[in-house]
């Protein structure tokens, strides 16, 4: 009896834990997203507050216009079928047809400034994205492939460049809207306000957040396989004479069909996951109507309840749909946003080795001697060390030939010299000058670098000839 009791409440424990586990998990992705949303905010739309401050002048504008039509349709109910009023024969339909054209001016306007915000503060970004990584260590850069890179310049920083525009739209917009619509049907009858806000509202925020996070595992995944499927294309492209010499071409479109499959797994996924929000929400809707005819028909035999007002309140209730439906896909389209801002800002944040340290000063060459004293160097990953106590002194106007079998260390030594990397033990100096107490800039300018692979950029054959050439 003893151990029964001992190992029920082992499992419950385990339980506990595990659903404790599950909690913390979720609530860490939250605190990231949200994190990652505040540093985009703070970072990449500061610049732009005025106009959308103005884009929230234009949406409050929408929001009440939106709110208005409800109320216009409840005063041609009332007024003008029962009560035949002939001034709000006339005063009805004009205020129909200019809350119309105020709200396609606004709307207008407003789409203009918010999608210009959003493609200017992408933009941005994808200026900074460049920017990090041609400033970057090659140590880091060299950890991806250059099909990676281009996957998340292309379709990450377009992801959230669509993120970002859909956040502005559905947080200020479609969020005042709903609110708007809401306040007007508590002005005609609470209990039916009640109704939808207390029982529909809560089940689709929770369906959403569901739907949310499978949205956001699956885009995350799918981005990664995005990327190696661009690493597959640029590898098979640059190496397509070794591909075609050996007769691999069927083995690399397998490796391609293998990767368009597992992108094509989790892009469905995705899919799935957003459209399963419209079906949500309609299906919220018809329990809400249906519980709203119910009840306001009841109120209506009772007196309590007019024509006009339940024709307003059922036209609020159809006009909030379309907004709310959108502030709800706008959770799975954040999921994604934040699923391809994460990789993006991983970018962005990675921390530099190669720096110019505190003391450096300008590299000042006399003669130009280069000596190598006791260098050694191993790249990360490797169990053995490309360059091991390796001593050389080259004399001013002296030619040195490094001969080797490939792989031997002789590229390395250049790249110490111009600290693409720096040694893991030893010096290398230029006329006594310890390389890395000089600046990188001057480092760098003081050496020429001719490599064993010809390289050309989409440029004039002039700019290629003068690349470096100091500005």
């Amino acid at each position: 009896m003893t151990t029964e009791l001992d190992e029920n409440t082992r499992d419950k424990s385990v339980t506990h834990n595990q659903r404790a586990d599950v909690q913390a998990r979720y609530h860490n992705r939250r605190s990231r997203s949200i994190a990652l949303i505040e540093r985009m905010l703070r970072s990449y739309l500061r610049p732009y507050i005025w106009l959308l401050g103005i884009s929230v002048l234009l949406n409050v504008i929408i929001a009440a216009t939106t709110g208005a039509l409800p109320w216009f349709i409840q005063l041609a109910v009332d007024e003008v079928f029962n009560n035949k009023d002939p001034d709000m024969l006339i005063l009805v339909p004009v205020g129909v047809v200019a809350i119309s054209f105020i709200k396609g001016l606004a709307t207008y306007a407003s789409n203009v400034i918010m999608n210009f915000v959003g493609q200017r503060s992408t933009s941005n970004l994808q200026r900074d994205l460049f920017s990090r990584l041609v400033h970057g260590d090659l140590a880091y850069v060299g950890q991806k492939h250059s099909g990676a890179y281009i996957s998340i310049f292309m379709n990450d920083a377009t992801r959230l460049r669509a993120t970002v525009s859909t956040m502005i739209v559905s947080l200020i917009r479609h969020l005042l809207t709903v609110v708007a619509l809401i306040a007007f049907m508590f002005t005609i009858n609470w209990h039916l306000a009640m109704i939808y806000t207390v029982i529909v509202i809560p089940m689709g925020i929770a369906a959403m957040r569901r739907l949310g996070r499978v949205t956001r595992s699956a885009s995350r995944d799918g981005l990664q396989e995005t990327g190696e499927f661009s690493t597959l294309i640029a590898e098979t492209l640059s190496g397509l004479r070794i591909v075609k010499a050996y007769g691999q071409e069927n083995d690399q479109i397998d490796r391609a069909g293998s990767t368009i499959d597992r992108v094509l797994e989790f892009t469905m996924r995705a899919i799935r996951a957003r459209a399963a929000a419209s079906p949500a929400i309609e299906a919220l809707g018809g329990i809400a109507v249906g519980a709203i005819i119910f009840v306001g028909g009841y109120q209506s035999m009772q007196g309590n309840l007019t024509a006009g007002e339940f024709m307003g309140f059922i036209t609020a209730l159809l006009a909030v749909y379309q907004p709310l439906r959108s502030v709800a896909n706008m959770q799975t389209v954040l999921q994604e946003g934040v699923a391809a801002g994460t990789r993006v800002f991983s970018i962005l944040d990675a921390e530099d080795h190669i720096v110019d340290s505190p003391e450096a000063g300008i590299l000042k060459v006399d003669k130009g001697a280069v000596r190598f004293d006791n260098v050694s160097f191993q790249y990360d990953g490797r169990e053995h060390p490309a360059l091991n106590g390796v001593s050389i002194d080259v004399q001013p106007g002296q030619t040195v030939a490094l001969v080797g079998a490939s792989g031997s260390g002789k590229s390395t030594l250049l790249n110490l010299t111009l600290r693409f990397f720096d040694v893991s033990d030893g010096v290398i100096e230029i006329d006594g000058q310890n390389v890395r107490h000089v600046t990188l800039d001057s480092l760098r300018r003081a050496t020429a670098l001719v490599t064993q692979d010809p390289f050309l950029f989409d440029d004039t054959i002039a700019n290629n000839i003068a690349y470096g050439s100091p500005p």
